[in-house]
């Protein structure tokens, strides 16, 4: 009531030209309070506020990082000229693929260094050289 006084007082003497929001009314309209609805006090912000529940598709989310990072570790490994025979995108982790043990051993010192978000770990399969990279669960 306080308000809503001062609220007038405030557009006859400024006309107009301005716009005067209160902020402790609630913003339900009135047949709404005529069910007996009421604005929720002391809310999220103590003030009462409004609740968003946000979904997020993390299996898209998970892809769509391994499609960047691919592109990342594949310039990175180009750039210090490592040499490397693929790589491949398998359930939620990166296998890159080697000739040799030494260029798996420098791959991986270069992604530990650059690559903060990735557990690494390495798999040797018929003479070939993995070097697995999988994204942390807390990232």
């Amino acid at each position: 009531d306080l308000q809503m006084k001062a609220k007038d007082l405030l557009e006859s003497a400024l006309g107009n030209e301005y716009i005067i929001a209160l902020n402790l009314l609630p913003n339900s309209p009135q047949w709404l309070t005529n069910l007996g609805a009421l604005p929720m006090y002391l809310g999220l912000d103590l003030r009462g506020g409004v609740h968003f529940m946000l979904a997020v598709d993390m299996e898209g989310a998970i892809e769509k990082s391994l499609d960047r990072y691919s592109i990342d570790i594949r310039s990175t490994l180009r750039e210090k000229r490592i040499s490397y025979t693929g790589l491949e995108k398998q359930a939620k982790k990166l296998v890159i693929k080697f000739r040799d043990v030494e260029s798996r051993s420098k791959a991986e010192a270069e992604l530990k260094s650059n690559f903060a978000d990735f557990a690494l770990s390495t798999e040797d399969v018929e003479n070939r050289y993995h070097l697995i990279a999988a994204i942390k669960p807390e990232v």
